[in-house]
């Protein structure tokens, strides 16, 4: 009788924590495209905003110190590009290419990383219509 019961359990656990995932994955699909932008130089990073392109909208960061990371979801529209966009530290306004391409209802990460010597190394993952990564993508 025990081992019926250990059966059950270990079962109950096994749909749980699906269950759990696939409401992580349904969840997250939800939330766009997660774009982390992080400053690696010694100067903070004024005006900072990611930008959906041609339909879509603007979503403003604060200024970025040295060292400082954020992230924020976007929704593409239609069909999209993100764009990273910030002023730097001799006052000059960069505009670089996080994703050139996406449509409504992807999910996935992009980032942009700002070196010492001002260039952006571009870091994304393919974008996809089902996305599998569930609740883990909110915290990393």
């Amino acid at each position: 009788m025990g081992s019926g019961r250990r059966k059950i359990k270990a079962l109950a656990l096994f749909v749980g924590l699906f269950l759990s995932y696939f409401l992580g994955v349904v969840v997250r699909q939800r939330h766009g495209i997660a774009v982390d932008v992080r400053n690696l130089s010694q100067h903070t990073l004024r005006n900072v905003s990611v930008k959906v392109e041609y339909r879509g909208k603007r979503y403003p960061l604060p200024d970025l110190q040295p060292g400082q990371h954020k992230r924020v979801f976007v929704q593409p529209a239609g069909e999209s590009a993100i764009n990273l966009e910030f002023v730097d530290w001799q006052n000059a306004k960069h505009v670089e290419d996080l994703a050139g391409y996406v449509e409504d209802g992807y999910s996935g990460t992009a980032g942009g990383t700002v070196l010492a010597d001002g260039r952006v190394i571009v870091d994304n993952d393919t974008f996809r219509h089902f996305y599998y990564k569930s609740w883990p993508d909110f915290v990393w």
